[in-house]
């Protein structure tokens, strides 16, 4: 089986995702202080402030993601990627470096623009995966 073509795109997620983050930490926050803090602090206030900092915390990064034709890389760092959610219109991506921490790239097909079926090949062709033999 031949290598999926190369292909690069850029990652940041876009608006959706960082709404999606800070909504999580405000629903997040919210219930912990309707447990823990019941009498203390209302939970509107709490789930206030923790939308405010998500909303200062989570702002976007664009990541280039890269596949050469036999090794993912991103922003140069050479890794492998997992697909981990695929909503037809969007990805996520979890992209695991050599070294260091695993990033997650949000990838809405406006982004991906015409790259999107390249890439959904070089993912799907299982091209992140070291050590793949070919058949």
């Amino acid at each position: 089986m031949r290598p999926a073509p190369p292909v690069g795109v850029t990652c940041s997620g876009g608006g959706a995702w960082r709404v999606a983050q800070v909504l999580l930490a405000a629903l997040a926050a919210g219930v912990a202080a309707a447990w823990l803090l019941p009498r203390i602090l209302p939970v509107a206030v709490v789930a206030a402030v923790a939308t405010g900092l998500a909303w200062h915390f989570t702002k976007p990064h664009a990541t280039l993601l890269r596949w050469d034709g036999a090794v993912w890389s991103a922003d140069g760092q050479t890794g492998q990627v997992d697909l981990m959610l695929d909503l037809q219109r969007w990805l996520l991506l979890r992209f695991r470096p050599a070294q260091g921490r695993a990033l997650w790239l949000p990838l809405p097909d406006a982004e991906a623009g015409a790259a999107r079926h390249a890439l959904r090949t070089a993912l799907y062709a299982h091209a992140g995966r070291s050590g793949a033999a070919d058949v």
